[in-house]
């Protein structure tokens, strides 16, 4: 999908929909295609005003499109040859793909000609539904960005935008942590401001293996928090494409990065894949603050820099750092805003955060998080100046 999120830059539906029209034709070389977007009032909006299938269209008002449509067989159905009829298009379609957005509402429509009644080669199949799901995922910001124009008031605007930006990013957060065999997780973002530019995840990128990420934008504000989800969207397209390289993944974010930020800008990662059956991290650190490992024994390690920082340089490489984990021993990850927190005219610094580890490993990951969080705030005296980012992993 590097294509299709190279060039995503749609900022409006239509545009998004003659967007994912493009891909498709790159992708499958169709003999025709129709692609449809929902508008606002429900009905859906040809991408091409002069194409097959071209006009406005309520696709839930008739029977034959309306559940079928949506969660039916859309590559060897007899679908595919009422569907053709109802919508006039020059043929029975190969392949129908709907779009969803993230609350799996449908959002768009994708029928696809080969120029006969065969279906669609089986191995386009999986890249097409990618293309489709990248698509619902723009979709969703879309439909925030009008939202949120929508709700605004002129004599409120600015409180307002601020509050609806929070309400948004909080969304951009796992809800919960990925149950694991072997391993329990816990992570907590306390902003300093209504809106920030750190974020963590937990992406599955494998049987029994997850990507813990954990990222801060520089900036701050909510011009941090924009390019903090354009982070977050490349991170997850790329290692969505390329689960089980994520060193190319990252590479891929860099340039994407380099090209749509403005010279200056960039992020620091720890990108780490916990593989639970072997209770291996195998991680990527780009230019972020070294994750601490305390081992159950007591000794203390780090996990150092593997590559410069995103976004800044063309010439990027990164290297593959690689640490087995033994039960009883924790793994947290942080942000700056947590060693660099001030206090006194002095830093936190990595010696208070080992003894506020140490002092909550015996309840868990999140008692870690709890104990560094309160430790850090009761340093920074009720003033914080940075965002407070964490992820620890105990291993059971």
């Amino acid at each position: 999908m590097d294509d299709f999120t190279r060039r995503a830059a749609a900022t409006d539906r239509l545009g998004l929909a003659r967007l994912l029209a493009t891909h498709v034709r790159e992708l499958a070389s169709p003999a025709w295609l129709a692609v449809w977007i929902r508008r606002a009032d429900g009905a859906f909006v040809s991408a091409d005003e002069s194409g097959p299938a071209a006009g406005v269209l309520h696709l839930d008002d008739d029977a034959v499109t309306s559940e079928q449509l949506w969660r039916g067989a859309h590559w060897d159905c007899g679908l595919r040859a009422a569907l053709g009829e109802r919508l006039a298009l020059p043929g029975i379609p190969a392949a129908i793909v709907p779009v969803f957005d993230r609350l799996d509402h449908p959002v768009g429509l994708v029928a696809i000609g080969t120029g006969s009644a065969d279906a669609l080669d089986p191995a386009l199949r999986p890249r097409l539904v990618s293309a489709a799901a990248h698509a619902g995922v723009a979709f969703e910001v879309i439909r925030l960005a009008e939202q949120l124009a929508e709700r605004m008031d002129f004599s409120r605007r600015i409180d307002r935008e601020l509050q609806i930006a929070r309400e948004v990013q909080a969304q951009l957060f796992p809800a919960a942590p990925p149950a694991l065999e072997n391993a329990t997780l816990a992570a907590h973002c306390a902003q300093a401001r209504s809106v920030g530019g750190d974020w963590y995840d937990y992406l599955a990128v494998g049987p029994r293996q997850v990507a813990l990420v954990l990222a801060d934008v520089s900036g701050k504000g909510v011009h941090a928090a924009l390019r903090m989800a354009n982070l977050q969207a490349h991170v997850r397209s790329q290692v969505g494409s390329t689960p089980e390289d994520p060193l190319r993944a990252l590479r891929q974010v860099n340039r994407l990065m380099r090209e749509r930020s403005n010279a200056g800008q960039f992020a620091t990662m720890f990108f780490g894949v916990w593989s639970d059956a072997s209770r291996r991290l195998n991680y990527i650190n780009c230019g972020h603050n070294p994750p601490l490992v305390l081992r159950a024994s007591g000794q203390v390690e780090w996990l150092q820099a593997t590559a410069t920082v995103l976004g800044l340089f063309e010439e990027w490489e990164c290297q593959l750092g690689r640490v087995a984990l033994e039960p009883g021993d924790v793994m947290l990850a942080y942000s700056d805003g947590v060693t660099e927190a001030e206090g006194d005219a002095e830093l936190f610094g990595e010696e208070r955060l080992v003894a506020a580890v140490r002092a909550g490993r015996a309840g868990g990951p999140q008692s870690i998080v709890d104990e560094v969080l309160a430790r850090v705030q009761a340093f920074e005296d009720g003033a914080p100046t940075d965002d407070l980012t964490m992820m620890a992993l105990s291993v059971r």
